[in-house]
């Protein structure tokens, strides 16, 4: 817990190297990501020591976006919009500039509301096609169900939505309803 913001915890985690204390908040840098091009930086990192897979994939996926339309010279409002709303699908924490663009200290000092926020659930990775089942091959992580809508992110792509229309257990080849 830090001094000056009680009931404030910060994640902390300690190797060989070091001890890392990490934030409350994740840096989000979408809507300066064009400034910061323009200065010269040609590298960036997204922080992925104690994030989920669908974490660090979709906040790939949409720095990748927003690289891409920078150099197409097509990063506008609408597409900084669109990419801010498909990076709100993972379980994140609020966003924050952090102290690069900080135009109100209170951004950083606002306890409210701390926590992760989950408006989506992450149900799995691809893992191969099946010829036997002309269909995916899915390593489940969360629960699905025949019916639901899916949302699939592929590298390059922009997001599908699919209906679940049937699923069928690899290890028996018995159809189910829940994945």
């Amino acid at each position: 817990m830090e001094e000056e913001r009680a009931n404030l915890f910060f994640p902390v985690e300690q190797d060989k190297r070091g001890t890392y204390i990490y934030n409350s908040r994740d840096l989000c840098l979408l809507t300066e990501l064009k400034l910061l091009v323009e200065i010269g930086v040609d590298a960036f990192k997204i922080e992925g020591r104690i994030k989920t897979e669908n974490y660090v994939s979709l906040t790939t996926w949409v720095y990748r976006r927003a690289l891409d339309y920078i150099a197409q010279n097509k990063f506008t409002d609408q597409k900084i919009s669109y990419l801010t709303r498909e990076l709100d699908k993972c379980s994140h924490r609020n966003f924050t500039s952090g102290f690069m663009f900080l135009k109100d200290r209170n951004e950083l000092e606002d306890n409210d509301n701390v926590g992760y926020i989950k408006k989506y659930r992450f149900i799995g990775v691809y893992h191969d096609f099946s010829n036997k089942y002309n269909g995916p091959i899915i390593n489940v992580k969360n629960q699905f169900k025949v019916g639901g809508v899916i949302d699939i992110l592929q590298p390059y792509k922009n997001p599908k939505k699919f209906m679940v229309r049937k699923m069928i257990s690899v290890s028996d080849s018995t159809e189910t309803e829940c994945g």
